[in-house]
């Protein structure tokens, strides 16, 4: 991208470190939505989650798409693509949604800590991407 100069802004660092966050979270989603595919079946698997194989199944398939966009999303970035920012703002805010639903519905201390984690990170990346003016800058708004 250039900036208001018409000069070529260089990538920021940590804008190269979420990208490559995000492709190693994608690629973890992705292999856990087919762990959890190929574990539907296991008594003791369905035992410890109380849940159907088929709820199982939606469950692994949605891993393994949301691990797909955000390995998109995250090439998208790199490229310096506006589209790909608004979109990870999108995405970034529906994992809050999905990181308070966890906190109010499932009720479990092991949810909680990782959802206030998912929480802060997403708020992170959120204030990285429109909140700094390097970032502005590369993305060229």
């Amino acid at each position: 991208m250039s900036n208001s100069y018409g000069v070529a802004a260089r990538r920021p660092v940590l804008l190269s470190i979420v990208t490559i966050l995000m492709i190693i979270g994608g690629l973890i989603a992705i292999a856990g939505g087919v762990a959890v595919i190929a574990l539907r079946n296991d008594e003791r698997f369905r035992a410890d989650v109380t849940e159907s194989p088929n709820t199982i199944l939606g469950i692994g398939i949605a891993a393994i798409i949301s691990g797909l966009i955000s390995i998109l999303l995250a090439m998208g970035l790199r490229r310096g693509s506006r589209i790909a920012r608004g979109l990870v703002a999108i995405y970034e805010v529906l994992h809050i949604i999905a990181a308070i639903f966890a906190i109010i519905r499932l009720d479990h201390g092991t949810y909680f800590v990782g959802s206030i984690v998912s929480i802060v990170i997403a708020l992170l990346i959120l204030y990285y991407l429109y909140g700094t003016q390097t970032s502005r800058e590369f993305f060229g708004s």
